[in-house]
């Protein structure tokens, strides 16, 4: 006999009904006015064993005289009443779910009546299972997922698989129903598939709620519709007790399309109050469905809607965000797609669209037969991905839109402080100028900064903004996707420069860096250096890179960065001090290297320019630097003259200084 005690099979739905009547419209409501795990009151609710105390309090809350709810019964069978599947809640009829009903109430002098077999899979579809032009590299995506919706006792109710048009969201579907075990080719079951029922529906334009109505009903349970069923809570109710009666798989490909577009003033929710209360029945009534719905945007309707701006319940619903796949796995698309380029050209193909797969697939199509072809004109990546991103972008709201415009220019992710920086900026307004003089962050509203937090989350649910948390910080910072910078950038190509001007002047309000100990500290300084040189202004470049980055860069052993960054400068100083500057900090980079020749280069260069200003100081130790450079090649009486040279400049200027005292 199991420990604790357990409900009868008889009182389960009674109870699962009584939940909301007594203001648990959750478990979790009712698990946590018990002060207990959700999981122990998933227990009780589903005729598992419970601490006998716990058990009597469950049944306070629900209005029940324990004495009458319990199972106390003696014989093994009635108290571990078998369930038709371990991956799902057990049902509130016995006999929908394949159990014999006798079996729960048999005594030691009476048979108990085998349970049932569970009856083949049916499979449904309104459109035909989709093929799978592409699969490569999300293998193991692909397994945890399936593992996630196998677990056993899971509460799972929705897998949402969110991203970008052709990013792969219908194929990953597909996968995981044959992950599942539905051998779709043959359109039949393997015998593990824990889903008496598989019911795929393929949202198109103007997909009404009555048209998946009226195909569930009629097509999934054999119900016909005609008569009787009037109101939509009527045929909502339809729905789930149909899905109540055996463990489900339910497939919602492209549920975007009955989503209203982010620009709209109910953005992700369903465009029909119907479909919107049946998205929320799908996520929060009680049945044994599991839904996978794909779509380009996360539906609002999953969250609970006593509450206004709350996320889906991480318990009942899953938001897996699908990227595009790895240069690898891009590679091994292109090259299933006969392209022959080399395999640098392949990688670059690859990495240059983020693995998006729809686009690699067109971009093969171009380049097959012309090895070289894409890497040659990567304007081709841009063209490819303008139809996607036309589209999605006219999704979004006006705001929306213009920070995108904002964000083009952008090289390192950004805070939720900086975006409201970029999206309320306006030229001569004294708030922001005076932050920019006084180098010194900019103080917003919460209502600001709650905005920008609005319009940014709508972004990323729409796959256009990447997000990632960064730890040590404790801050979030947001990018967008290579392939959408460069489409921006050709759509906005005569705004750059201004837009350019405006990120220049939000990293002038965070380039004051506090003891900055990785180079990710010094990453505000760095762009402010990146924009200001962006932009000409050379001097302002050359301050930040000599009196700031240099004092960190060349301690902490980033040479290559250094010598870069005075390298792209040098051409564009106009200061001969300046210039002398770069030359000897370039040379000694090289000669730090080991690279002798290279930096006695740059020091001669910087000799020749001290002598034209006739400056001392820099001759000594332009002098001295060549005479470092003859020392190491082990060249003593060279680098002696050089030592003696810098020695007899530094002199004569003493006494040149002490002639004028």
């Amino acid at each position: 006999m199991s420990r604790g005690t357990r409900v009868h099979p008889d009182y389960i739905p009674k109870l699962k009904q009584a939940l909301r009547r007594n203001g648990f419209p959750r478990q979790i409501d009712l698990a946590e006015a018990v002060d207990v795990s959700k999981n122990t009151a998933w227990n009780f609710l589903n005729g598992k064993p419970v601490d006998h105390l716990n058990f009597e309090e469950f049944c306070n809350k629900l209005g029940y005289d324990w004495r009458e709810v319990a199972d106390l019964g003696e014989n093994p069978d009635t108290q571990n009443v078998p369930n038709v599947n371990p991956h799902f809640p057990s049902n509130p009829s016995a006999v929908g779910a394949g159990l014999d009903a006798n079996a729960a109430t048999s005594t030691p002098n009476t048979p108990t009546k085998p349970a049932l077999t569970p009856p083949q899979t049916r499979l449904i579809t309104n459109q035909g299972f989709p093929t799978i032009p592409v699969w490569q590299g999300r293998d193991e995506l692909l397994t945890r997922l399936t593992a996630k919706l196998r677990q056993p006792n899971t509460p799972l109710k929705v897998l949402a698989l969110i991203g970008q048009g052709g990013i792969g969201k219908t194929s990953l579907a597909v996968k995981l129903l044959e992950a599942l075990g539905i051998e779709l080719s043959s359109r039949t079951p393997v015998t593990d598939c824990p889903y008496p029922l598989v019911i795929y529906f393929q949202v198109q334009p103007g997909t009404s709620f009555d048209d998946v109505t009226e195909f569930l009903l009629r097509d999934g349970f054999g119900i016909e519709t005609r008569e009787g069923l009037q109101r939509t809570e009527e045929k909502i109710a339809k729905i789930i007790q149909g899905f109540a009666q055996q463990p489900c798989l339910f497939v919602l490909d492209n549920l975007e399309t009955i989503l209203h577009p982010a620009n709209h003033p109910q953005a992700r929710q369903a465009m029909s109050p119907e479909w919107g209360q049946f998205l929320n029945a799908l996520v929060y009534q009680q049945h044994q469905c599991q839904t996978i719905i794909t779509s380009r945007d996360i539906p609002a309707d999953f969250t609970d809607p006593r509450y206004e701006n709350t996320e889906p319940d991480s318990e009942l619903v899953h938001l897996e965000t699908v990227t595009g796949v790895a240069t690898k796995a891009g590679v091994e698309i292109l090259r299933q797609r006969h392209l022959r380029d080399k395999i640098a050209d392949l990688q670059w193909v690859s990495a240059k669209v983020e693995g998006h797969v729809f686009l690699l697939t067109q971009l093969a199509a171009v380049g097959k037969g012309k090895p070289g072809y894409l890497r040659k004109h990567p304007e081709l990546v841009t063209k490819k991905a303008e139809p996607i991103l036309r589209e999605q972008l006219m999704r979004q709201s006006e705001a929306a839109r213009d920070l995108l415009r904002r964000m083009c220019v952008l090289r390192v992710g950004i805070d939720c402080q900086g975006l409201t920086f970029l999206r309320l900026y306006q030229e001569n307004d004294f708030r922001f100028d005076y932050a920019t003089v006084m180098e010194e962050p900019v103080e917003f509203t919460e209502e600001e900064i709650g905005e920008t937090e609005a319009i940014i989350g709508q972004l990323v649910d729409s796959s256009l903004v990447q997000s990632r948390y960064d730890e040590e910080n404790c801050e979030v910072l947001y990018d967008l996707h290579r392939v959408i910078v460069e489409f921006l950038q050709v759509d906005y190509q005569q705004e750059l420069p201004q837009l350019m001007e405006t990120v220049y002047k939000f990293y002038c309000t965070e380039k004051q860096v506090d003891n900055p100990k990785t180079l990710e500290d010094l990453s505000p300084v760095l762009e402010a250096e990146y924009f200001a040189f962006q932009l000409g202004n050379y001097s302002e470049a050359f301050t930040l890179l000599n009196n700031t980055l240099k004092e960190y860069l060349q301690p902490w052993g980033y040479w290559s960065l250094l010598k870069d960054l005075y390298e792209q400068l040098l051409p564009h100083v106009e200061d001969e001090t300046k210039c002398r500057i770069c030359l000897q900090v370039i040379g000694i980079v090289h000669r730090d290297w080991g690279n002798w020749h290279k930096a006695e280069e740059y020091f001669r260069k910087s000799l020749v320019n001290a002598q034209d200003q006739d400056n001392k100081k820099g001759i000594a130790s332009s002098l001295g630097l060549l005479a470092d450079i003859e020392r190491n090649r082990g060249n003593w009486e060279q680098a002696q003259r050089f030592y003696q040279q810098s020695d007899d400049v530094v002199l004569q200027s003493i006494n040149l200084c002490l002639g004028k005292t």
